[in-house]
């Protein structure tokens, strides 16, 4: 049984509707549909996507826990993400990810090299297409390349603390293409990064990812 929600598309019951709905919303925030400030509505959400309360309520509940939604006084509403909590979000990373590409330069395999290539590969090509109607794309490619890293560190602890950061992280990198229309300069760091990190030099890795963020 598949049932259609007005801006859900399709609803499958191979996964459970509160995981549908969750990356959904996500989906909409990271990519600006629904754009910081906007009010969130249980009753609204439900009629919108065609589904009850509860997995709404849900799904709200882990967009709290990614700091993707918060609870003012007025309600709840998609992150507004301030100067100072995005300033607050860049210091997390460059605290942490330095440091989980000098332990990837050391134990990456060469899979994961070849998969850092294909993704600044992928971005320059979206870029030269068209910048402007490949953001999603280009996000999808940044955010990968930065996960490639993260995720091959060979440390749960830092994985664990990067991953919590993670969905503040994407948003800010999200605003940076969408409001202000990021340039294409990032991609040479990341090749800097990358090349750092082929060649198993880990103090440089850590250097030029920590400059570059």
């Amino acid at each position: 049984m598949i049932l259609r929600g007005a801006t859900m598309g399709f609803i499958t019951k191979s996964l459970p509707f509160h995981i549908q709905v969750y990356e959904n919303l996500k989906e909409r925030i990271l990519q600006g549909r629904l754009s910081g400030g906007t009010k969130i509505l249980e009753s609204k959400l439900a009629v919108d996507l065609d589904v009850s309360r509860s997995p709404i309520r849900e799904a709200i509940r882990m967009l709290q826990n990614d700091e993707l939604i918060i609870e003012t006084e007025s309600g709840l509403m998609v992150n507004p993400m301030r100067f100072e909590d995005t300033i607050e979000v860049y210091e997390c990373r460059m605290l942490l990810e330095p440091f989980a590409a000098k332990l990837t330069a050391r134990k990456i395999s060469e899979a994961g090299i070849s998969e850092l290539k294909s993704c600044i590969e992928k971005a320059v090509k979206y870029h030269q297409a068209n910048q402007e109607k490949n953001y999603r794309e280009i996000i999808e490619c940044n955010s990968r390349f930065h996960q490639i890293i993260n995720e091959s560190c060979g440390h749960d602890g830092l994985k664990f603390y990067i991953k919590k950061n993670n969905a503040l992280a994407m948003l800010s990198r999200a605003n940076e293409f969408f409001q202000f229309r990021r340039e294409a300069d990032y991609i040479d760091e990341h090749v800097g990064i990358m090349d750092a990190i082929s060649n198993r030099d880990s103090d440089q890795a850590e250097a030029r990812m920590k400059e570059h963020i």
